[in-house]
């Protein structure tokens, strides 16, 4: 066994801003809340399926020594054939003040390689190819949300077959 003294045992002060109390439908109970500091959802596009993105989260909780709360849903379009899973951070912190700096956050936490990196921007492995995949799937989605509000990106065009040659001389 061990014998600690009480001398030995020295308090960590934990900063207590308050509880964030979330409905079943993850919005924000107001009446129950007592945080006072503003609340951001920030989605995450993911190209991953359910089990690694939590594997990935884990991952990047146990490389930063933080946890950002979120939860899991996913995004579908139907006309396209297209679904991929997203994970939804809420973000409550005293120095965050717009969705700006939210998602900056979050981004950082969930790419950056460590907090220890001295260099910015610091990205290998595992979390180099997640921000590749975010990037790509956000590319996607934003090209899906325009497709849905009926952008048309190539105008009809007609061709005259009669007027394209054949190749043959």
């Amino acid at each position: 066994g061990y014998d600690i003294s009480n001398s030995m045992i020295k308090p960590r002060n934990h900063q207590y801003d308050g509880a964030v109390v979330l409905r079943e439908d993850w919005s924000v109970n107001v009446s129950k809340t007592t945080n006072s500091n503003p609340i951001f959802y920030i989605e995450v596009p993911f190209k991953y399926g359910d089990s690694k993105i939590v594997e990935y989260i884990k991952e990047r909780q146990t490389k930063t020594r933080r946890s950002i709360f979120c939860y899991f849903d996913n995004k579908a379009y139907k006309d396209q054939n297209i679904v991929y899973n997203t994970a939804t951070f809420i973000v409550c912190d005293p120095n965050i003040h717009n969705v700006k700096e939210a998602n900056e956050y979050v981004v950082r936490w969930l790419f950056i390689e460590s907090p220890l990196s001295k260099a910015p921007y610091q990205m290998v492995g595992q979390s180099k190819q997640a921000a590749i995949d975010y990037l790509l799937v956000s590319v996607v989605d934003k090209i899906m949300e325009k497709n849905t509000e009926q952008i048309d990106y190539f105008p009809p065009y007609e061709v005259d077959l009669s007027l394209v040659s054949s190749g043959e001389s």
